[in-house]
């Protein structure tokens, strides 16, 4: 019995081993994630499916990287540190690598080309893996002119929308929006916008106008280019030729600050603009082009910049605030990666009052700092048991309140803010740190609740101060009072004690013989 029972094992362990060998696994070398998206016209035009594969490629000893193979044969092999973009964990959990990486709805393909947007490793699903950026630009309505007469054309970047063979896909995300999406393989560019239902209409008929060759004279094209600039049209884009583009007005070079939080959830994009409410985008300091050509309710106009003056002021900006702190991320723009850096750059701005340079949130709710914990809003309230005392308290500010677990939370993990919902943010002032550090060090967590030995009633003495507000029982008045007669001690070492002591030596007896009735008392290892 005992050696069929052996046999058995045997031939358990031995199949075991046999399925490991045989399943595809990732060894320790450099891993990466490559998106590949599919350019099949059928599945996007007829089955309304979009697709997006991940493959987990491997570094070769050689240099470069392998072909990769699918994630979802080798998901459960991979750890955090192989999805190395920020986006890459986020995609991977919202597709189901593990499942079909078709992606039948406009909303799904919205957040996936959003978390792509500007990814390093996206690639058609070709035969060469052709590199692919991922661009999100507004339509534009274009008058072209040849001398004569206009006509109206719809470019989505760097690509017209072709209205004899839409290179154009429309998907609809509800009933009052929309997706629209410019595959361009020749580009290695997939442009995407998203439009309301107004633009939406007013897409169909320009492509309707586009398809039948329609043309203008200069009246009618300026009767269009004011319609086009009245606000009730403003989801449409329009660039001008010098034809219909207006007088020239020079623009002053004011730099303002763009904030938005990272499709990730940690962080924040930041990045320098120059100020213009009348251009469809905000202008990239020093940058192309030289002349804004904009249509307002006002009128056309050609706004003149003066590059060079831009990127002076944008430089002296971005040095007083230390953007230079973060991470490059394009022209003029950087990556606050982690929230504790955005709320330092928040708390920097708000710092610098009137003084600083205008905050602009374009796309999302903004991050705010109410303000600064300090020792005067803290209420703390001490419980007293057998051998220890129980801590437990609350911070107070603009109405709301912050527990002290949260606060200590904060410090173990070494942030100075503390969130307190709905995008805002307190920080934990300098004084508040240092005494909630002292209480922290001599704190333990059992059973959810704070607790404190009664030998380190000094300390909490200390750490509270006159400034911090607290209620507590008469086991702690005594045991204050207990400590306020200790101190008004002076004892001396034992009779029998023949050696002369250095002075410290003598203090640190004297503190042991005090402080003993209180409790066990510890000298922490240095």
């Amino acid at each position: 019995m005992v050696t069929d029972g052996r046999s058995i094992g045997a031939r358990l362990v031995e199949s075991i081993s046999q399925l490991q060998a045989s399943a595809p696994a990732i060894d320790d070398t450099e891993v990466r994630i490559q998106w590949r998206v599919t350019t099949d016209r059928y599945a996007l035009e007829y089955a309304d499916a979009f697709g997006i594969v991940a493959y987990a490629q491997q570094l070769k000893k050689r240099g470069g990287w392998s072909k990769g193979r699918r994630v979802r044969e080798v998901f459960d092999t991979l750890t955090d540190e192989n999805f190395q973009h920020p986006n890459d964990r986020v995609l991977a959990t919202m597709l189901d690598m593990t499942s079909n990486a078709m992606i039948t709805s406009g909303v799904g393909l919205r957040e996936a080309l959003l978390l792509l947007k500007g990814h390093p490793n996206v690639v058609f699903d070709d035969e060469y893996t052709t590199p692919v950026h991922i661009i999100e630009q507004p339509i534009e309505l274009r008058m072209e002119y040849d001398g004569e007469l206009y006509r109206p054309a719809l470019w989505m970047g760097d690509d017209r929308i072709d209205a004899q063979q839409s290179n154009l896909i429309l998907y609809e995300l509800n009933a009052k929006s929309f997706l629209a999406v410019v595959i361009c393989t020749e580009r290695r560019t997939i442009w995407f916008s998203q439009m309301n239902q107004q633009m939406f209409k007013l897409l169909k008929d320009f492509r309707l106008a586009a398809r039948r060759k329609a043309t203008l004279d200069q009246h009618s094209a300026e009767q269009l280019a004011d319609l086009i600039a009245h606000p009730s049209t403003k989801p449409i884009h329009l660039n001008l030729p010098e034809s219909l583009a207006g007088p020239e007005q020079p623009l002053e070079p004011v730099i303002e600050v763009h904030l938005m939080p990272t499709l990730s959830g940690s962080g924040l994009h930041a990045g320098l603009r120059v100020v213009c409410d009348a251009a469809s985008e905000p202008p990239v300091p020093g940058m192309e082009p030289q002349k804004l050509r904009i249509a307002t309710p006002a009128g056309r106009f050609q706004l003149v910049r003066d590059l060079a003056e831009e990127a002076r002021l944008a430089d002296e900006v971005g040095t007083k605030i230390k953007l230079s702190d973060l991470t490059a991320d394009g022209p003029y723009t950087w990556l606050a990666e982690t929230d504790e850096m955005a709320l330092t750059l928040i708390e920097r701005l708000q710092q610098m009052g009137p003084d600083g340079p205008a905050v602009c949130w374009p796309k999302s709710k903004p991050m705010r700092l109410l303000g600064e914990i300090t020792p005067q809003r803290m209420q703390v309230k001490l419980s007293s048991q057998r051998d220890w005392f129980g801590i437990d308290g609350i911070a107070s500010l603009d109405g709301l309140e912050i527990p002290l677990a949260e606060l200590l939370a904060a410090l173990r993990t070494g942030r100075r803010f503390v969130p307190l919902g709905d995008g805002q943010f307190a920080t934990i002032g300098d004084q508040l740190r240092q005494r909630l550090t002292a209480i922290f060090d001599v704190a333990q967590l059992e059973g959810g609740q704070l607790r404190i030995s009664k030998a380190a009633t000094p300390i909490i003495e200390e750490a509270l101060g006159e400034d911090i507000s607290y209620e507590s029982d008469a086991k702690w008045q005594e045991a204050l009072t207990r400590l306020n007669e200790i101190r008004s001690l002076r004892p001396e070492p034992p009779a029998g004690l023949k050696a002369d002591l250095p002075r410290i030596s003598k203090e640190w007896l004297s503190v042991a013989v005090a402080v003993e009735p209180l409790g066990t008392w510890r000298v922490p290892r240095r």
